[in-house]
Order: C-alpha cells, then sequence, then structure tokens
C-alpha cells in the first residue's frame, strides 16, 4: 500500500500562450491536492515565458515547453524559436509525450483547452488512452472560455467535442453557473452538458467556501492602492492613466500606491514608467509579485485589468475593485467584468475614462469611501476540485492517501 501511495503522481498542463492566469491557476490546484495527498508528486507543464516568478509547492517540478504567443488576431505563432507554428507544436508534443512515458502520472490535469493549441495535446490524450488507461484525466475550464458567439465556434469543432467524449474522465468549470453559464452559453451537447461540474473561483490560500470582507479604510491613513495588469503585456493604458490620476488630480492626497507591471511588459515601457513615478515618494512600481496574496493582504483599493485569478483573488479578500478589461485577443475579461459588475462585484472602467486624469481621479476617490462589500460568490474551487481528482482516480490507490 506504502508503495502504491508513494507513485501517486500528478502531471499538470497548462499551454500559456497569452499572460500567466493559467499557470498560476494550475499551481495553485497543485498546491491544494499535494496538500491533500502527502506522499504525491507533481509536474507542471507550461508554456509560460516566466514560470520562475511563481514559486512552486514542495514535491512539484516544472517543465517549460517552448513557447507560443497570440498576434492581435488571436492566431497563435512561435514567441521566441523560429519555427512555425505546426513545427513549434510537434515538438511540444513530443516533450510531453516524453514526460508522460518517463512520469507515468495517474492523473493528469488539463487547464482550459481540452486538444491544445494546434492540437498539441492530442498525441498525450492518445497515448495515455493505450498505454496509460488507469491514468485519470481531468479538464478544468476558465468560467468563461470568450464571447458566446465565439466560444459556440470554438467548442462546436466536432474534433473537441470527439476528446471531450472519449478522453476526459471528469470535466470542471472553475467558476459558478449564475455568472456564467458555460453549457448554455456555448450550447454544449446535452451529452457534455450533463457532465460539466461547476465548482467556484480557484484561488489560493481560501478556506472551502470562505469569503472575506475588507476592513473600511480609516481615512485618517493614506489610501492603500494595488494596480496591476497580469503578465503585461498590455498594461501601458492602466499604468500611464493610473499615474496622471495619482499625480495630477490626487497629488496632494495621503496615498501609497504599488504598481505590478508584469513581467511580459516591454522593456522601453517599463523603464519609462518607472521614471515616471521616480519623483513621487507615494508611488513604487515592481515588476512582478511571486505572492500577490501578500500585497492584497495591505491594500485598500485594486485597479487592475479584468483577468480571472486578480478579479477573483481580489474579492475573495472582500476588496473593492476597478476594472479595464482586455477587450483583445479575447473578449473572455470583458464578458466577466460585466457579469460581476451587474452583480455588484466590480467597477468596469472603460479606456477613454483612464485616459483621463480627472475622471479616473473621481472614480478612485469615490470607490475608496464606499463601504466594503463581502462578496456573493464562491471561492472553493481549488479544494473542491481537489477532491473530485483525488476519488477520481481507483478507490484502491484513493484509499491508500488517506
Amino acid at each position: 500500500n506504502g508503495n502504491r501511495a508513494e507513485s501517486f503522481r500528478v502531471l499538470a498542463y497548462s499551454h500559456d500562450s497569452y499572460g500567466l492566469g493559467h499557470l498560476r491557476r494550475n499551481i495553485t490546484l497543485v498546491d491544494t491536492l499535494l496538500e491533500r495527498a502527502p506522499q504525491a508528486q507533481a509536474i507542471c507543464v507550461t508554456g509560460a515565458s516566466f514560470p520562475q516568478i511563481f514559486a512552486l509547492p514542495d514535491r512539484c517540478g516544472l517543465l517549460k515547453l517552448p513557447p507560443i504567443t497570440k498576434n492581435y488576431r488571436g492566431r497563435y505563432l512561435a514567441k521566441e524559436l523560429p519555427l512555425s507554428f505546426g513545427e513549434i507544436t510537434r515538438l511540444r508534443s513530443r516533450l510531453m509525450l516524453d514526460a508522460v512515458k518517463k512520469f507515468r502520472p495517474n492523473l493528469v490535469l488539463v487547464d482550459h483547452t481540452p486538444t491544445g493549441p494546434g492540437g498539441e495535446l492530442v498525441p498525450v490524450l492518445q497515448q495515455l488512452r493505450r498505454r496509460h488507461r488507469e491514468t485519470r484525466c481531468v479538464l478544468g475550464l476558465r468560467e468563461i472560455l470568450d464571447s458566446p458567439a465565439r466560444g459556440r465556434k470554438e467548442l462546436g469543432d466536432s474534433g473537441v467535442t470527439d476528446i471531450l467524449r472519449s478522453h476526459y474522465d471528469e470535466i470542471l468549470v472553475y467558476g459558478q453557473a449564475d455568472v456564467f453559464d458555460y453549457a448554455k452559453e456555448y450550447e454544449l451537447p446535452k451529452d457534455i452538458a450533463a457532465r460539466l461540474s461547476y465548482v467556484g473561483a480557484v484561488v489560493p490560500d481560501r478556506k472551502a467556501g470562505t469569503t472575506a470582507v475588507a476592513a473600511q479604510h480609516d481615512r485618517s491613513t493614506p489610501l492603500r492602492l494595488l494596480i496591476t495588469t497580469g503578465g503585461g503585456e498590455d498594461g501601458q493604458t492602466l499604468m500611464d492613466g493610473t499615474i496622471s490620476a495619482l499625480c495630477g488630480p490626487l497629488a496632494d492626497k495621503p496615498l501609497q500606491a504599488t504598481f505590478v507591471t508584469g513581467p511580459l511588459m516591454e522593456d522601453a515601457t517599463w523603464l519609462r514608467l518607472q521614471q515616471r513615478i521616480a519623483k513621487d515618494p507615494r508611488l513604487s512600481i515592481r515588476r512582478q509579485a511571486r505572492n500577490m496574496n501578500e500585497l492584497l493582504a495591505s491594500t485598500d483599493l485594486v485597479v487592475s485589468m479584468g483577468g480571472y485569478n486578480t478579479v477573483y483573488g481580489t474579492r475573495a479578500r472582500g476588496l473593492p475593485l476597478l476594472v479595464l478589461p482586455r477587450e483583445a485577443p479575447r473578449q473572455e475579461q470583458i464578458e466577466r467584468c460585466r457579469r460581476l459588475q451587474a452583480m455588484g462585484e466590480l467597477t468596469m472602467m472603460s479606456p477613454e475614462l483612464v485616459r483621463d486624469p480627472i475622471a479616473l481621479a473621481a472614480t478612485i476617490e469615490a470607490s475608496s469611501l464606499r463601504p466594503p462589500k463581502a462578496s456573493g460568490l464562491a471561492f472553493d474551487g481549488a479544494s473542491t476540485t481537489a477532491e473530485i481528482c483525488l476519488q477520481s482516480i481507483r478507490p484502491s490507490l484513493h484509499a491508500t492517501l488517506n
């Protein structure tokens, strides 16, 4: 029995073409899984360009795939190597096939994309079914893929639905149906829709089913702001607009603002932003944050884009949130933020408002004066996913882990 427990191995895949959200979510899930299975081991397989910015849990290794990215039209291409997209996906597939052969996972956890970009995951799933039939394959879907029309087109591909039917033992949605009904909005076939399990938002370090209520900002102390843009590829508008508001109309307001640009921001933009805030001691800037939770713990108000991890991580702490959602290459962020704004979870901003220092300053001040509001969302996605994954494994193996 002990040997079987020690052989419990998890392989968590995230393609990571744009931003860092997929890898961050998978690390949160693996961390929770390993906490519940003390003798398990894991590998996070990722295409992220800067995976080292995240601290990996103990007993977890990293396999870095050659990165891919998306152009503005949403087309994938190789990011660093002089390869066609077909060549780089075949290379990534071969690396993953070798990892599966050597590591022999009991559980494969796939984030967001059932087939991988360019179908790179299909050979891996096929090999698992042919040679490792005991391995359980679990697909975890971000709660919103894209706009309903674009999501229907992407998921309506017969190759995708065939893979969902034949290669996945569990299909989880990292959200809740009353925010976005994945099956209904994307018109999934009835048999696939019936297999979806909505598990709640995946956020780090939250006890199952609990939410925090942020303290009311004490007006006698400086307002503490966190401004973050996720990976940072397209964060320039939000960063520049917020600096203009803080150094202009809010120049005399007692505040402390921390800017986290993201490691994918262009060097020239990063240097220019550093120069813009250099003379204001209230403002500080950093490229990345290994533990965003620690920053959120000492924040009164968050100003961000509309990425999954930032939005749900902020609201899990009960913090007020101003968002400038990304509108391309996917419309996922704007779809998320429209729905959550309607539920009173956040306040959306337009690019025009962010570029107007007076309007943005007024929005920041108004948000800082509102009483904190506890979230009505569910944040137990990590713990629920861990339990489903552990139960999905052979009962005999699962029994050795408890």
